[in-house]
């Protein structure tokens, strides 16, 4: 399986495997992270179509709801005061937050039916305030129409349009296409040379929506079968110590609740042989206790409980391969996305993140990394030719608005370890 995307961030071309290791190195922003980022937004947005179609339009019903009650509350013409106050008792009775609250229940068991009850009942009502102009009258009719037309049956590919519009808002906040060249943006996914995913952000962001901007050219009709079933992505171990904040990034949130986990009765003699040597390595567990809403270290053969916050960084990232293992989601129909994890890591942990990373691919897992650190690169390359992965094993290197592929390791001396030596005989800012 193949990822091609252009002019995408300040990527200008990029072709990436996602099948064995795939290192990519290179300065600071040049768009390493949105490769891991895309990745991600589209397994999320094919396996998990029908969580996340729920929630945008969950964010769609709150958002005219709230802006309808606005809207009505501003538009009621100063004058009879008999008539305002008629207009405020319906307003507030009918229009306010327990309305939204009900059509997302109903949209959560899809009772499309009951839905349209409700939003027809809400659209006759307008034709009982007093005190509105006609003006009003029908902009508050369309934004109910609006409404309604969100409770609706829809086909896979229209459900996995909504779903790309809902994770590129997540992880991307809708900023797509190539800042630099302004030209539109397009990502095709393949594999063995079919197209799985073909589609294209237009670049005119001050005119159209993104619903409208995002066209799906190519939607294969057994994606959901072809695709990775699962992918993760750990940005920093540091999640571990916000996990109950208010607003956290989606990838954040999918990765805390995989973390929470119990493991259910399965036969991942993988997972349990690697959460069992990483329990070795930590010399204890990462565990979640449910009472507290909140994960702990437990040393072996203790009962003590430390707070995770007093945990070195460098441990919380083994913990959460301890954890993921622990809780079967490390496996060969898995991707790994991991961005820059040795900003956490001394050297000697850095080796033992490659021999670790290493050993996944051998069992065939998926690995994509981005890094800075020459250091484990030189680690990944050691231990991907002991245990004979070179042809499992790909870098890359980012550098103007290009991430090519760097096929041998005289490349890798002259390309990627050239520019960790440049760095050296730069000035303190350049």
């Amino acid at each position: 399986m193949k990822i091609t995307l252009k002019n995408v961030g300040t990527i200008r071309e990029a072709a990436i495997n996602l099948v064995g290791l795939n290192v990519i190195a290179g300065p600071n922003g040049t768009g390493k992270s949105t490769i891991g980022k895309t990745v991600y937004t589209i397994i999320k947005s094919v396996k998990d179509s029908k969580k996340t179609l729920f929630q945008h339009r969950k964010r769609l019903v709150e958002s005219i709801c709230q802006t309808l009650f606005y809207s009505l509350q501003n538009n009621l013409q100063q004058g009879n005061l008999s008539a305002k106050n008629h207009d405020i008792k319906i307003l507030l009775s009918n229009f306010t937050s327990p309305f939204a609250e009900t059509l997302v229940d109903l949209l959560k068991v899809s009772d499309y039916q009951e839905s349209h009850r409700s939003i027809i009942a809400h659209i006759n009502l307008i034709d009982t305030f007093q005190s509105l102009d006609e003006k009003s009258k029908l902009s508050a009719k369309k934004s109910l129409n609006d409404l309604m037309g969100i409770f609706a049956q829809i086909s896979e590919t229209e459900e996995i349009k909504h779903s790309l519009e809902f994770m590129y808002h997540e992880m991307f906040r809708e900023q797509v296409t190539n800042l630099t060249t302004h030209h539109s943006s397009s990502i095709l996914l393949e594999s063995t040379g079919d197209t799985l995913l073909n589609y294209t952000v237009s670049n005119n962001v001050d005119i159209l929506p993104f619903s409208d901007r995002l066209t799906l050219h190519t939607v294969a009709p057994n994606l959901k079968q072809r695709i990775l079933p699962e992918v993760t992505f750990i940005e920093t171990p540091l999640v571990l110590q916000i996990a109950r904040s208010l607003r956290i990034p989606y990838h954040w949130k999918d990765l805390i609740e995989k973390l929470e986990l119990e493991p259910q009765q399965s036969n991942n003699v993988l997972g349990q042989e690697i959460y069992q040597n990483l329990v070795n390595l930590l010399k204890g567990q990462l565990v979640y206790k449910t009472n507290k809403q909140d994960f702990f270290f437990v040393p072996i053969n203790t009962d003590d409980n430390l707070y995770v916050s007093n945990m070195a960084s460098g441990e919380k990232t083994f913990g959460i391969l301890q954890r993921l293992a622990y809780c079967g989601k490390l496996s060969s129909d898995h991707i790994l996305i991991f961005d820059e994890p040795e900003n956490h890591l001394h050297p000697q942990w850095q080796a033992r993140l490659a021999d670790f990373l290493t050993t996944l691919v051998d069992k065939n897992v998926s690995v994509l990394l981005t890094t800075h650190s020459a250091t484990l690169i030189n680690f990944l390359q050691d231990f991907s030719e002991q245990k004979h992965l070179t042809e499992k094993t790909h870098f890359y290197f980012a550098d103007q608005g290009l991430i090519q592929d760097v096929e041998s390791y005289e490349e890798k001396s002259d390309i990627i370890f050239k520019s960790f030596y440049d760095a050296r005989k730069m000035g303190p800012y350049g």
